[in-house]
């Protein structure tokens, strides 16, 4: 046994004592609903953390994260067209939105899309969610109006990756435990990579055939993307447990697992209105508007690293430790860079550093869940983490943009500075609530 595993070894028999009370709970809930663990979890061989099948799941997972995922972040080219070219008399407000709802429906829905997944399976509701991405882009190509633009490429799009969201990053943990920071962080860098490519793939596709037909060939893009992904993504075991009820909230019993939500929903709010607000940020301090498009395009960029690279510290040295360094580095890079920013140069520096982190924490998010909650309906309970985190998430670009209203751009950062250090001290919670020994990995 290594070094590392000796030391993780406490920590995760701490985190089993601590879930006994829990799981006896929801033992005889399971007796009153019907629902009995399945004995081929028992049974099944340990995660092989590796080969060519479990990489493949991963890459299964990357394809849809850069095919719905980062096709999402890069919505800010059409919101520019939309609003300087082509619904020039509608509020920016109700244009933005469109983008918000991709993200915020996503996680809205985390609780009862998790359910169904558990209650279903996980390709079932994959192929589900693939179907409503491609449709609601086609649908998006036929409108005319921004009202049904909001319900098409906002909502319904929203649906799609909510529902294939959940068995992207719930699959791999069944390939991997040691190492299941790094394969998490390679499925979300998939993200982060379409938050790169897409941009400019947009302006040019605008520019040339005009926005129904730039989303017509997304449509088609997606399905050349991520339909490999429905074979790539194979469950070790069947997880579908049909009995119960379609909500699940047996894991808030678990008091580390509620900390670490409102460590998440709070965070959250934080998230978006770093890609929301960097852009005007940077033309308030002098840049072009072709410049300003790039402080998303860093963020997006250096994404990419953060998500890999905090999912392989994580396995390292905790995923717990990892996720509240990433609530401190950004909340610092918010007070030392964005609060007192004097040019772009230091508005670049922020971006680049908020991306890496940013990433680590979007990553890091389903890890975590699962580590402090147990695998059992893993799906379940990741989804129920990101429904609280939802709410927030959804009020949080209304909330920033009053305060640059009423103050400025500086202030906001300050705003979102405190909310990264409250995650922080929520998360050194969750820490001390499973080891007070600092050498822990946890």
């Amino acid at each position: 046994m290594s070094s590392e595993e000796i030391k993780a070894a406490p920590v995760e028999a701490a985190i089993a004592d601590a879930n006994v009370l829990d799981e006896k709970d929801m033992q005889k809930e399971e007796a009153v609903v019907g629902i009995e663990r399945r004995d081929t979890e028992s049974t099944l061989d340990p995660p092989p953390d590796g080969g060519l099948k479990a990489w493949l799941v991963i890459l299964g997972g990357f394809l849809f994260m850069v095919g719905t995922l980062g096709l999402n972040n890069s919505y800010g080219a059409f919101q520019s067209y939309y609003i300087d070219t082509l619904y020039t008399t509608t509020s920016p407000a109700i244009i933005t939105l469109i983008g918000s709802l991709g993200g915020t429906v996503l996680m809205l829905l985390g609780a009862i899309v998790g359910r169904i997944v558990d209650k279903f399976g996980y390709r079932p509701c994959f192929i589900v969610g693939f179907a409503l991405c491609v449709i609601s882009l086609m649908l998006s190509s036929i409108c005319n109006s921004i009202q049904a633009l909001v319900w098409t490429q906002g909502v319904l799009f929203g649906m799609g990756i909510a529902v294939g969201f959940t068995p992207a990053v719930s699959i791999p943990t069944q390939y991997f435990t040691k190492r299941r920071g790094l394969a998490t962080g390679c499925v979300m860098a998939g993200s982060g990579l379409g938050g790169v490519l897409y941009p400019p793939l947009t302006r040019v596709l605008i520019d040339k055939v005009g926005p129904h037909w730039t989303l017509r060939i997304f449509g088609f893009l997606t399905i050349a993307i991520v339909a490999p992904s429905i074979f790539l993504l194979k469950p070790r075991q069947n997880t579908a447990v049909r009995r119960g009820p379609l909500f699940d909230f047996s894991a808030l019993r678990n008091k580390r697992f509620v900390l670490a939500i409102l460590a998440v929903s709070v965070g959250q709010m934080a998230v978006l209105p770093a890609y929301f607000f960097i852009g005007s940020f940077a033309l308030s301090l002098g840049a072009t508007n072709s410049a300003a498009v790039w402080f998303t395009a860093v963020q997006n960029g250096f994404g990419i690293l953060g998500r890999i690279g905090c999912g392989f510290l994580a396995d390292k040295v905790g995923k717990v430790n990892t996720l509240t360094v990433c609530y401190a580095i950004s909340g610092t890079a918010y007070f030392c860079l964005w609060g007192i920013a004097t040019g772009t140069s230091m508005l670049y520096a922020c971006a680049a550093i908020n991306g890496c982190v940013l990433g680590g924490i979007s990553s890091l998010t389903p890890v975590v869940a699962s580590h402090l909650a147990g695998d059992h309906q893993v799906a379940s309970k990741i989804g129920l983490l990101l429904t609280f985190a939802g709410v927030t998430q959804l009020v949080a670009p209304t909330i920033i943009s009053v305060v640059v209203e009423k103050t400025s751009y500086f202030k906001a950062g300050f705003t979102l500075g405190g909310m990264m250090f409250f995650s922080m001290l929520c998360m050194i919670g969750v820490r001390l609530m499973i080891t007070r020994k600092l050498k822990h990995i946890c």
